[in-house]
């Protein structure tokens, strides 16, 4: 029945649409003056059982309005196409009550009106990159090019763009700790945009740090308009944005300091200053005591982080313990697989030798049961069977990692990775005509110096933020005449240290004489009186520490001990 679902082209071939390589599954363009009977059924369905007071339809608004033919040969034109779309998402509102907003995916200006916001893909301008998101580079012969506002100065106040893309085109072949969503990079594009922070996943150290440090410079312009975009001393990798209202925004996307006289930005830093009724909302990413430190401030709370560095991602890392050419057109390996925490069950291994392209040219076969064990070091045996040889010369590189069949996502591991969960181990180099196993030749992979290390607060440098001196990081609020502090999640594992200087705080407080312990349910576990200076220490099991005064003489033998 699908002729009479589908757009054909002009010589009547079925238009072809997304092809999902992970189902091996072919979809084809569908007739937009047929859609709206299955889009009603399922909404129908979903406001009855689900109730949802918003709704995200993904893709649809990324696809621009196209011509159609049917199959009998009528013919619908874009504009057509366009006004169907802008229906569908007006009727979904009517039906779902209340304005009810309309979100998709990188939304045009066209849809203004029904459409409310869409998730952004901000792409760069750059040379090609390897791998499949090299479409999300815009090779454009120029001298020099940066990320600007520049959908956000026409609509921001009508169009809510929400962070700057999906993780992995955003990076489009970088490195994702430099690059990716949860990256200085990424957050001065947001800022720079006055995007509302977008994150991955919902919960974790970076989703929280992300929102304490951004969410209330992004409420406080969200219906703000730009009145004004400053390419600092002609460098167009230094704005400067001014907001109605008041607002500034400076952010540094260059590769050396600058110095704002308000503060010092390294590279992807930025400040944000936005004057509101209630009073200034601050947000920064600057450099201080030579370390680059984040901070951000309202009336309503305070939060620092002086990045003291937590150890991230799977504390897994391969290396090659040896490669052995066989033939010209064989090689057998063998991996070492150092994993100082289980491998989560059902991940394999997989080694990828990958062209200039970064695609996989051929991969070497080894059996999984030699990871079996999951902890510990354990070694791979592997052989790979490589393509014929060239008459010119050929290099590959080798890239391993772990995957689930089930899950789909890789495991991020340690290692020079490659942005898209593989760990980089070398370069094998065959010469062109190649007969003999001596015509392969293998280089490692040259590693570096940890340019993330570089953005880190390494040598957990206790940080002076005025308020609070640390290395670590948390979020301060009054509390119904107390103070609450809350470290960043992960804090105990680095047992992050935070010194309050009570007479700084923002908030005219009562001088506190205890110290309690909450819970994650907010019970508290622990009371302590306070002697000498006011400071605390994450500890495992421990959610927040508040500051009040009892003037009750109270021990804590009140409280049960939590265990």
């Amino acid at each position: 029945s699908y002729e009479d679902q589908i757009a054909f082209s002009a010589d009547g071939r079925p238009i072809r649409a997304w092809f999902n390589r992970y189902r091996q599954a072919q979809s084809y363009r569908y007739r937009a003056d047929r859609v709206a009977p299955i889009l009603q059924e399922n909404l129908r369905t979903i406001a009855d059982r689900l109730g949802p007071d918003a709704y995200f339809i993904d893709v649809w608004s990324s696809i621009r309005p196209y011509d159609y033919w049917t199959a009998g040969g009528q013919f619908f034109d874009a504009r057509g196409t366009r006004d169907s779309w802008a229906r569908h998402f007006d009727w979904i509102r009517q039906l779902l009550g209340n304005d009810a907003p309309q979100i998709s995916e990188s939304g045009h200006d066209q849809l203004i009106g029904s459409l409310d916001g869409a998730q952004s893909n901000h792409l760069r301008v750059g040379q090609p990159v390897e791998g499949e998101y090299r479409w999300s580079v815009l090779d454009i012969d120029c001298e020099d090019a940066q990320r600007i506002c520049w959908f956000d100065f026409a609509y921001h106040d009508r169009f809510i763009l929400h962070g700057a893309g999906y993780s992995s085109r955003y990076a489009a072949g970088l490195d994702s700790r430099l690059h990716g969503i949860d990256s200085d990079d990424y957050l001065t594009t947001e800022i720079l945009t006055g995007h509302p922070g977008m994150v991955n996943r919902p919960f974790g150290r970076d989703v929280v740090r992300k929102y304490w440090l951004t969410q209330d410079t992004m409420r406080a312009l969200a219906l703000r308009t730009i009145e004004d975009v400053e390419f600092v001393d002609q460098d167009l990798h230094r704005q400067r944005i001014r907001w109605s209202g008041g607002g500034e925004v400076r952010v540094n996307r260059g590769d050396g300091d600058w110095d704002t006289g308000s503060g010092l930005l390294p590279p992807f830093g930025f400040l944000a200053e936005i004057p509101t009724a209630d009073g200034l909302v601050r947000a920064s990413l600057e450099r201080r005591d030579g370390v680059i430190v984040e901070a951000a401030s309202s009336p309503e709370r305070l939060y620092v982080n002086g990045r003291q560095p937590i150890p991230e991602g799977s504390r897994i890392r391969p290396r090659l313990r040896s490669l052995e050419p066989v033939s010209a057109r064989r090689v057998e390996l063998v991996i070492q697989w150092d994993a100082e925490e289980a491998i989560p069950a059902g991940y394999q291994p997989f080694v990828h030798f990958v062209d200039a392209a970064g695609e996989i040219a051929f991969q070497a076969s080894g059996d999984p049961r030699a990871l079996a064990a999951r902890r510990g070091r354990m070694t791979m045996a592997a052989t790979a069977r490589l393509p014929e040889p060239a008459v010119e010369d050929q290099q590959w590189e080798l890239r391993v990692g772990l995957y689930h069949p089930g899950l789909g996502p890789r495991l991020r591991l340690q290692g020079p990775d490659d942005g898209q969960q593989r760990i980089r181990l070398g370069s094998l180099h065959r010469a062109g005509g190649a007969t003999e196993e001596t015509d392969l030749q293998w280089e490692p992979f040259a590693i570096g110096p940890n340019p993330l290390l570089e953005r880190q607060n390494s040598d957990a440098r206790p940080i002076d933020f005025g308020p609070v001196v640390t290395a670590g990081g948390c979020h301060l609020s009054p509390e119904e005449g107390a103070l609450l502090l809350v470290p960043l999640p992960d804090s105990e594992r680095v047992s992050s240290e935070y010194t309050i200087r009570w007479e700084r705080l923002p908030w005219d407080l009562p001088q506190p004489d205890t110290i309690e312990v909450l819970a994650k349910d907010g019970r508290v576990v622990r009371r302590e009186r306070v002697s000498g200076p006011l400071r605390v220490r994450a500890a495992a099991g421990v959610f927040a520490y508040r500051f009040v005064r009892r003037d009750d003489g109270s021990d804590g033998s009140d409280v049960a001990d939590p265990g």
